[in-house]
């Protein structure tokens, strides 16, 4: 859902009028929260960097992996 070109393409999946209302709906909040959520994925990181560079650094070796959720729940766990 990252890509913009991606999500704009997701609406011409549906015919009926209550399932495409429903996905404008969440396309919508999604674009509304984008930035703050991209926000708050930086700030994760680089609290998870000081706190804990050595889980930091083991989660950043995973070549395109899960990135956010796992720091997430690292700190969360402290």
């Amino acid at each position: 859902m990252r890509s913009e070109v991606y999500r704009n393409t997701i609406p011409q999946k549906f015919n009926d009028l209550a399932p495409l209302k429903m996905v404008n709906a969440d396309l919508a909040m999604f674009q509304a929260y984008h930035g703050i959520i991209t926000k708050l994925e930086f700030q994760i990181e680089d609290c998870m960097e000081v706190q804990d560079p050595v889980s930091y650094s083991i989660i950043n070796s995973v070549r395109d992996g899960p990135r956010i959720h796992p720091l997430a729940y690292d700190s969360l766990r402290d």
